[in-house]
């Protein structure tokens, strides 16, 4: 069974991974937060003049950098999906498998009236068992068992232990204006937690095979 992710949900900053915006001034501090720019002062592209035709040679598009950004704000990045096997408790001493469901998004927005798909692809994944050791961070999303590319082994009991994944994407868009396309990688980073599990303590017993095939 897998975990699901709790109601904290999505949480996703442009700016914190890959520094403000082209069409931002340097002195704004705000950042791009749950689909918004946060800092209305530096607003990212305004819209365009009534009286704009994008067709005219006088008529300067917006960058390509800008049209991400654009994008990116309007348009709701979802988490890669954290699955922990098994989802309800795990023993001290056994691993506990983790992998993310989806590494590919494809979203759909609107940018100065001109549709734009913008194609995410995740980087890298950060796995954080929040038992005090550092996340697991790695480029393998991993897999369902019997796949055990990511793991963790707890030594101490819990009573509601959870995962949480920090997901970094890579982000591709075409200008639809100039028909340039631009790959930024580490532009966006989604978070999600899981479920509250039990780590239990795990007990060893020692038997003798042959003695207990033989009915003694």
């Amino acid at each position: 069974m897998d975990s699901s992710p709790s109601e904290d949900g999505t949480y996703w900053t442009v700016a914190a991974v890959a520094g403000l915006p082209p069409s931002v001034p340097s002195g704004c501090l705000g950042q791009i937060q749950q689909g918004q720019w946060a800092d209305d002062d530096c607003p990212l592209i305004g819209p365009l003049p009534a009286d704009t035709d994008p067709e005219e040679n006088s008529f300067t598009p917006p960058s390509t950098a800008d049209i991400l950004y654009q994008a990116l704000a309007t348009a709701h990045v979802s988490p890669a999906g954290l699955a922990v096997q098994p989802a309800d408790w795990s023993y001290t001493g056994v691993p506990t498998l983790v992998h993310a469901l989806d590494t590919e998004q494809t979203l759909t927005v609107t940018v100065l009236g001109y549709t734009v798909p913008i194609r995410l692809h995740a980087d890298s994944f950060a796995f954080d068992f929040q038992d005090g050791n550092a996340p697991l961070v790695t480029a393998d999303p991993g897999a369902p068992w019997p796949d055990t590319t990511n793991q963790h082994t707890y030594t101490t009991a819990a009573g509601a232990q959870t995962i949480s994944l920090i997901t970094t994407w890579a982000a591709t868009v075409t200008n639809p204006f100039t028909g340039e396309t631009l790959s930024v990688p580490g532009i966006i980073q989604t978070r999600e937690t899981s479920s509250a599990f039990e780590v239990r303590t795990s007990h060893t017993v020692v038997t003798d095979t042959a003695e207990h095939l033989q009915g003694h």
